[in-house]
């Protein structure tokens, strides 16, 4: 039998004997407990942590963010909510779809941080052909290649379309270009 997480802390709340209220009271005495299982981790203690598949998405020290602020595993609070990625070059271009092709609809510096949606085989660069669409009100897309992914990106439920044969051919880009990439 499968418990959802809220149900094992429930249950372990229950087991120790303590109310949210007490909780607060005791929890600098309080032992850590923990149990394992299905890609989830429950931390009932000084912890105060829920533990998905990914890494931490809960915690008593949470601002609503969604993001451990304090304890193991702790993100910096402003963060995207996994699965997210960061940039890897100087300037990089996101497009109305996976190919270098489609229209440039602005550009992200080295370091962003950006929420991936989800992925899709699109126009290789440099052997790599998936890219990202991006979390945000209009449909962006932008290459893997120079995109560090923190977190399973799932595969969109259908290719984007429009997409001609030329717009998948593949290409080499230099790293190394002062011009945006992808």
């Amino acid at each position: 039998m499968r418990l959802g997480v809220a149900a094992v802390v429930a249950m372990v709340s229950a087991g120790v004997g303590m109310s949210t209220a007490h909780a607060d009271d005791r929890h600098k005495d309080s032992v850590p407990i923990t149990i394992y299982g299905d890609n989830n981790t429950v931390v009932y203690g000084d912890g105060n942590s829920i533990a998905g598949r990914d890494n931490l998405v809960g915690s008593g020290h949470t601002a609503g963010t969604g993001h451990d602020v304090g304890g193991p595993g702790a993100e910096d609070p402003g963060t995207p909510a996994r699965p997210y990625g960061r940039v890897l070059v100087d300037s990089l271009f996101m497009r109305a779809l996976p190919t270098t092709n489609s229209p440039a609809l602005g550009t992200l510096k080295l370091g962003d941080e950006v929420g991936l949606a989800c992925k899709v085989h699109g126009q290789p660069i440099d052997g790599n052909d998936l890219w990202y669409r991006l979390r945000a009100d209009q449909v962006r897309w932008v290459s893997a290649r120079y995109v560090q992914n923190y977190g399973d990106v799932p595969f969109c439920p259908s290719q984007p379309p429009g997409l001609s044969d030329e717009d998948l051919e593949p290409i080499e880009q230099d790293w190394n270009s002062v011009a945006p990439l992808g």
